[in-house]
């Protein structure tokens, strides 16, 4: 599960993209809906390799008050 926490608020996350990279190529790409994460997804966990890239991007959250906003992309590398 996606958890975002702005300031002490929590939108819930209603879409984002989900990106894998491996040696500076795109090997995983998937829009989602929801903040879980998909069995496509979570298969994809398992092949992780050392210096991969992952990418949570083009986040769209809906506010308590029922505001949508975009949210800065999430980026991290495997380390081991």
């Amino acid at each position: 599960k996606v958890i975002v926490c702005l300031e002490g608020v929590r939108p819930e996350l209603i879409f984002y993209t989900m990106i894998i990279m491996r040696n500076n190529e795109i090997i995983f790409k998937e829009n989602n809906t929801g903040p879980y994460f998909s069995e496509t997804e979570k298969e994809n966990f398992n092949t992780f390799q050392k210096g991969d890239k992952v990418i949570i991007a083009n986040m769209t959250a809906l506010m308590p008050g029922g505001n949508k906003i975009m949210l800065e992309p999430i980026e991290f590398s495997i380390a081991d």
